[in-house]
């Protein structure tokens, strides 16, 4: 062992029996790497626990929060392979390239003549007898990496599909009483066996699910509309879209090489103006596609959750609010912005709703905040003048002026909002609406006045945690119309 002292920081390293890592953490401080450490140890096991409870009348916020964040996190976790998937492909065949075929030959030394950008190598008979093996590799790859993206789309409809079921399941745990009258039976036997009603519950709940999963997303949503109580396919403007994603997944799921009758007679059916044109057309998948592809599920699993959560259990309505703000705020985060606007388009433009007038003016921020990030300064502004931040408090005030680049009116607030502990060292960091004046030097300079210290230090820990893994058609809309 070593002087603990003689060091500036710390990293721990977390590994399986195997020696795989599952997680490290970094700190200043010795003890803090120990504690990020074992509160990941803690997460995972919480969450191990969380998938055995019993979900009740007391837990709506609990249920459809944690719901809420599963579709969040599992489009994010989509999202990330497709970014990394899109920016690697290319990066690997070169590598893959270079390392097989050009850099071995270049050792030779054996150029037999140039010309413009072309090197002509001279081969013994044992390395030419070699170079199609290895021309095979590269190709073999090559098809891999160009069947990625049906890959991909099958991916997200596959864990779209396990979200919504997970959505139903929480709502007929939460509302029995929204059973379709009579679609079940029990024998006397299995009553008779079971240790507990709870557990007549959930046999009824599975046969639930394993009948609605069977559905056609169509049949899905009208059995969600019948029982939940709310409307989707008449308002919701993404609907032929939605409706789109699941027939050209079925075309990749079946092999089909060109868009078919079927295919263009269901889009029609369901609103999509044009399908008709690229009957016979190959079919295509673009990274652009299945990106749209991905905001359209991920903005349809929010609002649904949001609807039912307002609709089905209206003295959580204000709590329905603040989750779909701070589902937003984490959005922007991730730099979402195309989702964020319309989840947040979509429940401000609601009427006579029970929502808390903080919550909605942190909304308004997050929206403007949202049209700034896509460089629309006009409809950000827009937003912000839509409201009177008069008699808003500083929080607030500091935030609109942060996003309207009045720099001096920041800088001004900053001191107050420390002093009265509503905005911290850290949030001046990492909150989206600070983005755009963390340049300016009058805001550094206030900065460092303030905290003593530069804006641009790390931040004193990290945590992160390693888990084993368990071509569009035209423009989409802009407006979400859910309800």
């Amino acid at each position: 062992m070593v002087d603990q002292k003689s060091f500036y920081g710390y990293i721990g390293i977390q590994k399986d029996d195997k020696g795989s890592v599952m997680s490290f953490a970094s700190s200043k401080v010795l003890e803090e790497v120990k504690t990020l450490l074992k509160k990941i140890e803690n997460t995972e096991q919480n969450e191990q626990n969380k998938e055995d409870e019993e979900v009740d009348n007391e837990g709506v916020n609990d249920s459809l929060e944690g719901t809420m964040r599963k579709i969040v996190e599992s489009s994010h976790s989509q999202s990330e392979l497709l970014f990394i998937s899109s920016f690697l492909s290319p990066v690997y065949l070169k590598v893959a390239m270079e390392n097989e075929i050009i850099k071995p030959i270049e050792k030779l030394n054996s150029i037999v003549e140039e010309f413009d950008n072309v090197i002509i190598h001279g081969l013994t008979e044992e390395v030419f007898i070699r170079l199609p093996s290895k021309r095979e590799r590269i190709e073999r790859a090559e098809r891999a990496l160009a069947a990625l993206p049906a890959a991909l789309l099958m991916s997200a409809v596959a864990t779209f599909d396990s979200n919504i079921a997970d959505v139903v399941r929480d709502m007929l745990r939460l509302k029995p009483e929204t059973f379709r009258a009579g679609s079940r039976t029990i024998s006397l036997n299995e009553v008779l066996q079971a240790e507990s009603i709870a557990e007549i519950r959930e046999k009824f709940i599975s046969d639930e699910i394993y009948e609605f999963s069977r559905g056609s997303h169509d049949e899905q949503i009208e059995y969600i509309e019948k029982n939940f109580n709310i409307s989707i396919r008449s308002y919701w403007k993404r609907w032929p879209d939605f409706i789109e994603i699941f027939e050209r997944r079925n075309l990749i799921a079946h092999g089909e090489k060109t868009f078919t009758k079927r295919y263009v007679s269901i889009c029609l059916s369901n609103g999509r103006k044009g399908s008709e044109k690229i009957l016979g057309r190959p079919v295509k998948l673009t990274n652009k596609y299945i990106d749209q592809a991905a905001d359209i599920l991920l903005e349809f699993g929010i609002l649904l959750v949001f609807s039912l959560w307002r609709k089905n259990f209206p003295s959580q309505e204000q709590k329905a609010f603040s989750n779909i703000n701070h589902t937003a705020f984490k959005l922007i985060e991730n730099k979402n912005y195309r989702v964020a606007i319309r989840v947040l388009d979509y429940a401000l433009s609601l009427e006579k709703v029970n929502s808390e007038e903080a919550t909605r003016k942190m909304m308004f921020v997050n929206l403007a905040s949202a049209h700034r990030h896509v460089d629309d300064m006009q409809k950000c502004l827009d937003v912000l003048n839509s409201v009177d931040w008069s008699a808003a408090s500083d929080e607030f005030k500091i935030c609109v002026a942060a996003l309207r680049d009045e720099h001096v009116a920041v800088i001004g607030l900053m001191k107050l909002v420390v002093n009265s502990d509503r905005i911290k060292k850290t949030d001046f960091r990492e909150w989206p609406v600070f983005d755009f004046i963390r340049d300016n030097e009058g805001f550094r300079a206030k900065f460092l006045e303030v905290f003593g210290e530069p804006l641009r230090a790390e931040a004193t820990a990290r945590a992160v945690e390693f888990s084993d893994p368990d071509g569009s058609n035209g423009p989409l809309p802009d407006a979400a119309t859910l309800h």
